[in-house]
C-alpha cells in the first residue's frame, strides 16, 4: 500500500496570510508546565481518509489482525514555520469517525457516490489549538467519482514520493470534500483514493489493488491528501 506522505511540493503553491488566526490566546505548554510558542496553523489538508465500500455504501472494515477499523478522516494542521524546516513540532493532526448521515450527490453530474458526514473525535495530537468543535458540529459532504483534473496533480505526487504513476493510475480515484454542507459550490477534490480488494472482508498486510472501472469499487478505500487549504476554510 502507498503509505500517507504530506505533498510537500504542493505546500508552497498555498498563499498564507500573516495572521491568519489573529491574536487567539491559545499557547502550548512543555513537559515542565512552561509556556511554549502558540501553535498557529496557518493551512491545513485532509492528509488522509479511511472507509471501506459494497459498491454503493460506505462502511468499517477489519484488518487481517482482526483489528476494525472505522471510517476516518485525518486532518493535518501546520504553521507557518512548517514550511521551513518541516518541523514535526510545526504540524498536528486530528482523526475523526465518519457516520454517514444521507446519501446524496449535491448534483455533481459525474460522481458515483457521495455521502453528507458527521466527525466525532477519535485521537488528536494538537496542543494550544483545538478544531474539535469545529469539526464536529459541522455537517460536512463526501463524494467519489473520477480523477478527472485530479490527475494533473497526482502524477507528480506519485513521482515525487518515488512511485510511478503508470502502476497506480488503474486503481486510482477521485474523493471530494465540501467542508460547508450547505455550500454546494465549495465541493472540491481533495484526494487520490486507491481501492484495495478485501479477502473475506478483511485487509490483509499486502492487499490486491482494485481495477477501478466506472463506479465506487467494493473493496477497501484509502485516501490521499492532494490539496492544502487556508485555515479561514475550516469550519
Amino acid at each position: 500500500m502507498i503509505s500517507t506522505m504530506q505533498p510537500i511540493f504542493l505546500l508552497a503553491l498555498v498563499g498564507c496570510s500573516d495572521d491568519p488566526v489573529g491574536d487567539s490566546g491559545l499557547s502550548q505548554t512543555d513537559d515542565t508546565g512552561s509556556t511554549a510558542e502558540p501553535f498557529e496553523p496557518v493551512v491545513f489538508l485532509v492528509e488522509e481518509t479511511w472507509a471501506a465500500s459494497d459498491g454503493a455504501d460506505l462502511a468499517a472494515f477489519a484488518w487481517a489482525d482482526g483489528a476494525v477499523e472505522d471510517s476516518t478522516v485525518t486532518f493535518t494542521f501546520l504553521t507557518e514555520d512548517w514550511f521551513l524546516a518541516q518541523e514535526p513540532a510545526e504540524a498536528c493532526s486530528w482523526v475523526g469517525v465518519t457516520t454517514v448521515l444521507a446519501k446524496d450527490t449535491r448534483d455533481q453530474e459525474t460522481l458515483w457516490a457521495g455521502f453528507e458526514i458527521g466527525l466525532e473525535l477519535v485521537e488528536t495530537d494538537c496542543v494550544g489549538f483545538d478544531p474539535t468543535e469545529q469539526l464536529e458540529s459541522a455537517p460536512m459532504w463526501t463524494g467519489y467519482g473520477p480523477l478527472e483534473e485530479l490527475e494533473g496533480l497526482a502524477k507528480p505526487w506519485f513521482e515525487d514520493h518515488g512511485e510511478d504513476w503508470a502502476d497506480w493510475q488503474p486503481h486510482a480515484f477521485a474523493q471530494s470534500l465540501a467542508l460547508w454542507i450547505d455550500d454546494a459550490t465549495k465541493v472540491v477534490k481533495t484526494s487520490v483514493v486507491l481501492g484495495y480488494a478485501l479477502e473475506d472482508g478483511l485487509l490483509g498486510d499486502d492487499p490486491s489493488p482494485l481495477t477501478i472501472d466506472d463506479g465506487l469499487p467494493a473493496g477497501a478505500l484509502h485516501g490521499l491528501g492532494m490539496l492544502v487549504f487556508e485555515i479561514e476554510k475550516l469550519p
